[in-house]
C-alpha cells in the first residue's frame, strides 16, 4: 500500500501543478477541476501513508484517526464540488471559452487510463485492512480516473472547435 500512495504523491504533484498551470492558460474549467482535485488527492495520500504508519502504534485511537481521515478527503470534495458548479454557472451565463491544451490533452489520457488500476489496488489493500478512512482515499483515486476522462473529453472538446458551454458541463458532470 506504500508504493501505491507514494506513486499516487509523485504523480498528483506532477499531475496538479501541470494541470493547475496549463488550466490558468487556457481558461479550461475542467482542467482547473482536474488539477485541484489533484491536490486533494496528494493530501489525502500524505494522509494515508501517516495513518498507515500510525496503525503499527497500538496506542493510537484508530477508528478516531480512521474517520478523521475520511472526513478530510469528503469535505474537501464538497469544497471543490460547491466551487466547480459555482464556476460553471458563471462560466455558461458569461459564455466563457477555453483554449486548446496538448499537454492537458496528454495530462488527462494518462490519468484516465493509469489511476483506475491504482484505485483498485489501493481499494483492495484497504477492504483488507478494513480500514474506511483508507478506502475513502482508495475511491478517491477512482473518481479521479472518472473525472480525468471527463477531463479529457473535454480537452478533445477544445482541440476540435466544440462550443464553449463544453467545457464547464464536463465540469458540472464531475461534481
Amino acid at each position: 500500500m506504500y508504493w501505491l500512495l507514494g506513486l499516487t504523491f509523485i504523480h498528483v504533484v506532477g499531475e496538479g501543478g501541470l494541470g493547475f498551470v496549463e488550466a490558468l492558460r487556457t481558461g479550461s474549467l475542467a482542467l482547473l477541476a482536474f488539477a485541484l482535485e489533484s491536490v486533494i488527492e496528494g493530501g489525502a495520500a500524505f494522509l494515508a501513508v501517516r495513518h498507515l504508519r500510525l496503525l503499527a502504534d497500538r496506542e493510537q485511537d484508530h477508528a478516531r484517526r480512521d474517520r478523521m481521515l475520511a472526513r478530510w478527503i469528503g469535505i474537501s470534495f464538497l469544497l471543490l464540488g460547491a466551487y466547480v458548479v459555482a464556476r460553471a454557472i458563471y462560466e455558461l451565463t458569461h459564455g466563457a471559452h477555453a483554449e486548446q491544451s496538448v499537454l492537458g490533452l496528454l495530462l488527462t489520457l494518462f490519468a484516465s487510463f493509469g489511476m483506475p488500476f491504482v484505485g483498485y489496488g489501493k481499494w483492495k489493500t484497504a477492504r483488507r485492512l478494513g480500514s474506511e478512512g483508507l478506502a475513502a482515499e482508495a475511491k478517491e483515486s477512482i473518481a479521479c480516473s472518472i473525472d480525468s476522462s471527463l477531463t479529457l473529453l473535454a480537452m478533445i472538446g477544445a482541440l476540435l472547435g466544440a462550443p464553449g458551454w463544453v467545457d464547464p458541463a464536463l465540469s458540472l458532470l464531475m461534481v
